[in-house]
């Protein structure tokens, strides 16, 4: 659930699925169930998202993959 402060607001989130193959360098199968997770960063100005960062944990998976 987003939370703010002023006119910064963060959302934490999670992202489940298939590796549905194809990538080079994988040595994962497809169809395996992958997640990983992340931090949103948002400015607002004037009812409007005037800044966006994102953090994710790519190493993750990329480890999950079979790529690290």
């Amino acid at each position: 659930e987003p939370m703010g402060d002023g006119e910064m607001v963060a959302a934490r989130w999670v992202a489940r699925g298939k590796y549905g193959g194809g990538v080079p360098d994988v040595t994962a199968p497809a169809g395996i169930a992958v997640e990983f997770g992340g931090i949103d960063m948002m400015r607002v100005e004037q009812g409007k998202i005037a800044g966006y960062w994102v953090s994710s944990d790519g190493a993750h998976l990329m480890a999950q993959l079979g790529m690290l």
